[in-house]
């Protein structure tokens, strides 16, 4: 049995008490387990997850199996934002990346509550909105940056949403979400590792000295952060 890890969710914290109430009442708070899906392309969409803690990546594919990470979300928001805007159906995978917990809440109770509160229809929407931008800026990375620049930025955001230095990874997850071979992923890690920046240990990252990281990201990092601040902490 996978132990829950609770935290709390910034989205849902956000909101007022009887939007609160209204949703977390309704809601089962669950194991979000490493390796499984809480959404695949195509499947109706059933429910919505508030991460409380660990980290999920939002991946798109072709028919060819070519995949790469867009997004990512956890306890800075919610996946299957999508029904929002009128979606009935997943658009994307979203993969559990790092295990911890969510509040699961029917996708039919967040349009009952939305419907009825504007401003947590609104909230919601901006968060929405902010993981569309980081979307681009990540189509930005794929285009533009190294993958060592791809790689900094990625730990970054990865840091900013479990709240911790020490993330547990493999080279098959990070090769996914950098859209690279595990070579290439290798050879990214040792370059941040003799920068100083982090240190590897048995599958698990250590973040070592952020400001060196965030030298590296540069402007990889921070546009798309001060957007959902804009839109989601106003």
């Amino acid at each position: 049995m996978s132990v829950i890890h609770i935290g709390e969710n910034r989205l849902l914290s956000l909101l007022s008490i009887d939007d609160s109430d209204a949703l977390t009442s309704r809601g089962d708070v669950v194991a979000l387990v490493k390796g499984t899906d809480l959404a695949r392309a195509g499947d109706v969409i059933e429910y919505c997850w508030f991460p409380l803690s660990g980290m999920a990546s939002v991946i798109t594919s072709d028919e060819e199996d070519h995949q790469a990470e867009v997004g990512v979300v956890g306890n800075d928001g919610m996946v299957n934002s999508g029904v929002l805007t009128g979606g009935r159906y997943s658009s994307m995978r979203v993969l559990v990346q790092i295990g911890g917990s969510a509040l699961r809440i029917d996708a039919r109770t967040i349009l009952a509550v939305t419907a009825r509160s504007a401003s947590c229809l609104s909230l919601f929407t901006a968060f929405h909105q902010s993981l569309m931008i980081q979307a681009a800026y990540s189509a930005l990375a794929y285009a533009q940056y190294s993958i060592v620049k791809r790689l900094a930025r990625w730990l970054l955001m990865c840091a900013d949403r479990v709240g911790e230095e020490r993330i547990d990874l493999t080279h098959d997850a990070l090769s996914i979400m950098l859209g690279v071979r595990r070579a290439g992923v290798t050879d990214a890690l040792k370059t941040l590792e003799e920068a100083g920046a982090v240190v590897r240990q048995r599958g698990r990252l250590s973040i070592l000295h952020r400001p060196t990281l965030l030298g590296i990201a540069g402007s990889g990092y921070g546009p798309a952060e001060a957007e959902y601040r804009h839109l989601v902490l106003r």
